[in-house]
């Protein structure tokens, strides 16, 4: 994007529906500044697919990812309100690269950065079924062996890019000190914080994460898909970076940089000091009415949305609520009237039941942390007369 901004082909202040009209018109100005910054406000991708029951082993294309975030009717905040991580604004993009470039983002990124930097065997993957060589598998850890973790991505800019440890060390090669691609122009202002609109900056720039280890400036970014875990960290002041990337999640790719860095900066850290723990923070009322499970019945039904075409039962099963699909189960733990928490793998996932004037049920809303209300409505049941 900074290079087509450099060539004077597009703004960072343009709005993304110049160039992806497919993109909803929410009632609000979405730049290509708040894509980067993360501060659009969009739903993540990642989640929407998810609720739809498609997993990792499905091939997700780009078309099937705009086709979804074209029937979205809302946003999580209002843009530039916020900083919420959203893998949906690097997949548009992407997609903005290829528009205004007139050629694919694999190709683009091929001619204008990885041949340059004599990165030979990097490139973003757009065809699942291509053939590359020497490509690694990522594993997970069962409980009983390590089994292979099916990957099908299509839909490169918020990951799918195939790479090696020689090759990124190329990339921070150049992005310390610009020489082939790029500029120190285009590199400082991937590092420059993002700023939200009551002028609070956040430590994400554009693509890129600054944060602080030990005192010293820590700039980079990490990354994980399936059982692939990355992460490059790069410590400007002293000259010094770590490039990681790993198969298996038993491999910590945030813990391992810093214990690297931890043997060669040891001498440079800065001693901090230690927080002050205040043990004596008042506790919030709990507002929420009790949840009763004489209620429970009334949740029963089928449900939704217009946003995902996707149907969900909530059902009994063995006495416990759960939401039912057909490709997947959800499990619900009762939390206050209307409300539940989702179990399993949704971390920070909860549902909130809707309600008319007359008190019955019309639908609940999904949330989860960087996707907020999914409305699915009730379908009202057929009865016989």
């Amino acid at each position: 994007i900074l290079l087509l901004e450099k060539e004077g082909k597009l703004s960072l202040d343009d709005d993304i529906g110049k160039y992806v009209p497919e993109v909803p018109d929410f009632g609000y100005k979405i730049t290509l500044r708040h894509l980067g910054n993360h501060t659009s406000g969009l739903r993540d991708e990642s989640v929407l697919a998810a609720l739809m029951g498609w997993d990792e082993g499905d091939i997700v294309t780009r078309e099937q990812i705009l086709k979804v975030v074209s029937k979205q009717r809302a946003l999580n905040f209002i843009p530039g309100k916020q900083y919420l991580y959203c893998n949906t604004g690097y997949t548009l993009l992407a997609e903005v690269v290829s528009r205004v470039s007139g050629k694919s983002f694999t190709t683009f990124t091929k001619e204008n950065i990885f041949e340059p930097l004599d990165m030979i065997d990097t490139q973003f993957l757009d065809n699942p079924k291509t053939i590359i060589k020497n490509k690694a598998y990522s594993y997970y850890n069962n409980g009983n062996s390590y089994v292979k973790a099916i990957l099908n991505d299509a839909n490169p800019g918020a990951s799918g890019m195939l790479t090696t440890i020689d090759d990124l060390t190329k990339w921070v090669l150049n992005f310390q000190n610009p020489n082939n691609v790029g500029s120190s122009e285009i590199f400082d202002k991937m590092k420059a914080s993002g700023v939200i609109d009551d002028g609070t900056l956040t430590n994400y720039g554009f693509g890129i994460e600054t944060l602080e280890y030990k005192g010293l400036k820590d700039i980079g970014h990490g990354g994980a898909l399936g059982g692939f875990r990355a992460k490059i960290s790069t410590f400007p002041e002293h000259d010094f970076a770590v490039v990681m990337m790993a198969n298996t999640p038993s491999i910590h790719p945030l813990n391992i940089p810093n214990k690297i860095a931890d043997i060669f900066l040891k001498d440079e850290f800065i001693p901090q000091k230690e927080s002050e723990n205040n043990t004596n923070l008042a506790r919030r009322p709990n507002t929420e009415t009790a949840f009763n499970q004489e209620d429970i019945v009334s949740y029963l039904g089928t449900y939704y949305s217009e946003e995902l075409a996707t149907q969900y039962d909530f059902v009994l099963k063995n006495n416990e609520p759960v939401l039912i699909h057909p490709r997947l189960q959800i499990e619900l733990i009762a939390s206050a009237k209307d409300k539940f928490t989702i179990g399993g793998g949704w971390a920070a996932a909860n549902i909130t039941f809707t309600r008319d004037n007359d008190n019955d049920i019309t639908g609940f809303k999904f949330s989860i942390v960087n996707t907020k209300n999914i409305e699915f409505r009730r379908i009202p049941s057929l009865s016989k007369k």
